[in-house]
């Protein structure tokens, strides 16, 4: 079989304006927005999806902008939420979203300690910073900071054992 060169047959259009993202922004623009967030007084929680910001208030509120899973290799300052149970197992949107969304199954971490349970889920399913399927954040126990705790919907958090 013969190889042909591929040609474009119609010329590339530009159908939109370059949006203005950190990696293309000026590098004065992008020290102004650095600042910017560096002088707010709450530590922003980063998400790949958007979270109701009435949790990530009572989360705040909660975790006083601490990482609530202190492994050794915590930063201490909580930059991310973790979801104790994936987000494929309870489902983004309606009432699946609804559920999912609440301050018993979410964790304040910091990026070392995310990327630890992930990386690590045995860990993370034994200390109770991951769930699985079937498990309700309600009635499982998380180590949190060291202790045994159960979270609560309301921001509430009360010590427990661990039962294996």
């Amino acid at each position: 079989m013969k190889k042909t060169p591929l040609t474009r047959r119609t010329p590339l259009e530009t159908r939109s304006e370059l949006r203005r993202t950190a990696l293309n922004r000026s590098p004065a623009a992008a020290s102004v927005a650095h600042d910017r967030a560096k002088r707010s007084n709450q530590p922003r929680l980063r998400t790949g999806y958007p979270i109701p910001k009435s949790l990530r208030a009572a989360l705040v509120a909660r975790s006083e902008g601490w990482c609530e899973i202190a492994t050794l290799t915590c930063t201490g300052t909580a930059t991310d939420l973790a979801h104790r149970k994936k987000v494929g197992a309870g489902g983004r949107k309606g009432e699946a979203a609804k559920a999912h969304h609440v301050l018993s199954n979410a964790l304040a971490a910091c990026r070392a300690c995310h990327g630890r349970g992930h990386l690590m889920p045995a860990e993370a399913y034994r200390n109770g910073w991951m769930l699985r399927e079937h498990q309700n954040p309600l009635k499982e126990p998380v180590l949190r900071r060291g202790r045994w705790v159960l979270l609560d919907d309301s921001g509430s958090i009360e010590p427990t054992t661990k039962e294996d």
